[in-house]
C-alpha cells in the first residue's frame, strides 16, 4: 500500500506542479530515485534473455552477411560450409582433370 501512495502523491505533483519546472522536476526526480531504492539491482534476472537476444541477434546478422557472397572473412565460415567444399567440389575437380587429354 506505500508504494501505491507514493504513486498518487507523484502523479498529484505532476498535475499541481506542472507550471513550475524546478519544482516538478524535483518531484520527478524524487519518485525516480524511490523507484530505484525500491527495485533494486535487477540485471541478472534478466542476464539469461541478454545473452539469448545477442545469440540471436548474432546469428541473424551471420545469416544476412552470408547471402552475399564475399562479405564473410573466410575465417568465420562455418565448418559445414568448410565439409560443402570438401564433399562437393573436390569430386567435380577431380572429374575436370581426369578428362584431360595429355598430348
Amino acid at each position: 500500500m506505500a508504494y501505491r501512495n507514493q504513486v498518487k502523491a507523484f502523479v498529484e505533483g505532476l498535475f499541481t506542479l506542472n507550471a513550475t519546472y524546478d519544482r516538478f522536476k524535483l518531484n520527478l526526480r524524487d519518485f525516480l530515485i524511490q523507484l530505484k531504492e525500491f527495485s533494486g539491482d535487477n540485471t541478472e534476472l534478466f542476464a539469461d534473455e541478454k545473452e539469448q537476444q545477442d545469440r540471436d541477434a548474432k546469428a541473424a546478422e551471420r545469416e544476412r552477411l552470408s547471402k552475399v557472397g564475399g562479405l564473410l572473412k573466410p575465417t568465420e565460415l562455418a565448418e559445414d560450409d568448410d565439409e560443402y567444399v570438401l564433399t562437393e567440389l573436390r569430386p567435380l575437380q577431380e572429374n575436370q582433370n581426369s578428362g584431360r587429354i595429355n598430348n
